[in-house]
């Protein structure tokens, strides 16, 4: 009978840690960091070769098509190291794309100056949780 014991011991411990790992990542708040708007004339995302060239992914936002560009999340975690991007812009099919984009090599965000035309961006930094965090039309 002790091992019967044990393995009612061992049950009750799996269940105490699951709804400890329940109510903890229950209570994870996303955090917006800082959070700006920025008029710009060019926002290009610096991407490995092989990962552009999924259909419908922009990378580069230029005078052509600057105006579909939404916001521009900087994703960090608890640490501050950049987790990635993620991206929402609007193209002219009307459907909202939100691209995480991981593995990102950079990024260059270029700002009107004087009465240059430029477009108002949202670029903000969030945390992990904040991603997770998203519904749609609340931020």
């Amino acid at each position: 009978m002790p091992c019967a014991n044990i393995l009612n011991v061992n049950k009750v411990l799996i269940g105490v840690k699951v709804f400890f790992a329940l109510f903890l990542g229950a209570t994870c708040k996303g955090e917006v960091i800082s959070s700006t708007r920025l008029k710009v004339t060019e926002v290009v995302f610096f991407m490995p070769k092989l990962e552009t060239s999924y259909p419908g992914l922009i990378s580069q936002f230029g005078p052509a098509n600057l105006r579909f560009l939404e916001r521009v999340d900087i994703v960090v975690d608890k640490e501050g190291a950049v987790e990635g991007l993620m991206v929402v812009y609007t193209p002219s099919d009307g459907f909202r794309r939100r691209v995480f984009l991981k593995g990102i090599e950079g990024w260059m965000i270029k700002e009107a100056r004087g009465g240059q035309f430029g477009w108002d961006v949202l670029i903000r930094v969030v945390t992990t949780d904040e991603i997770g965090s998203l519904e749609e039309g609340r931020r």
